[in-house]
């Protein structure tokens, strides 16, 4: 479950930095641009990196705003629930997924998921990729991508399942499958994320 600071979400367009959720501060109900913003709010360098990169390159043609996602791997409990969504669409705003390469199949699923997110962009896409990916998404666009693995259902549920410590007859029940299809399911898992599922523990400890 989220706290409540890692639910408060701010607006990074200019020096004010208004409260967007989980309540607008009165200042933004009289803005008339379009919100900016970045969560989790605790990795300064991803919001450097989102104006650096990519606000002060683009212009978006939309009256609403955008939220920048750290999605990446030391952030993955935040995401095993539709939580996150709920509370970022409170703000408002169109979601984008700053994926690094163990997450890009959990990000296609949440892209399949929820109609709030528009696009996925991938930590390492290089600048031509990221500015025709960014005019598209800033004209209206949601992009889709059907080249990389997603992760599917099952697959989601026993990673939460694992990651909640639950034991392979938990998973079997949660998952209503028995306990060998549960293994293969999750070597398709670790297959996808590129990553042992001890180690996936271990890194969001």
């Amino acid at each position: 479950m989220l706290s409540k600071t890692d639910a408060t979400l701010h607006c990074i367009s200019c020096e004010c930095h208004c409260q967007l959720a989980p309540e607008h501060t009165l200042r933004s109900h009289y803005c008339d641009s379009a919100s900016f913003s970045v969560w989790p709010e605790k990795n300064i360098y991803f919001r450097k990196g989102v104006a650096e990169r990519i606000l002060k390159h683009h212009h978006n043609l939309l009256t609403r705003g955008f939220v920048f996602v750290d999605f990446s791997l030391p952030n993955l409990r935040n995401f095993l629930s539709n939580q996150w969504i709920n509370n970022l669409s409170n703000a408002n705003v169109n979601i984008i997924l700053i994926a690094d390469n163990r997450m890009r199949a959990l990000a296609n699923y949440w892209l399949k998921e929820s109609d709030r997110i528009r696009a996925v962009i991938y930590n390492d896409d290089k600048h031509d990729l990221l500015n025709t990916k960014m005019r598209r998404i800033f004209s209206g666009m949601t992009l889709y991508d059907k080249k990389t693995p997603i992760l599917n259902h099952v697959e989601f549920t026993i990673l939460k399942c694992i990651l909640d410590g639950k034991s392979a007859p938990q998973v079997s029940a949660e998952c209503n499958i028995n306990i060998k299809a549960v293994y293969v399911h999750k070597q398709r898992l670790e297959k996808k994320i590129g990553l042992h599922i001890y180690k996936i523990i271990n890194t969001t400890l």
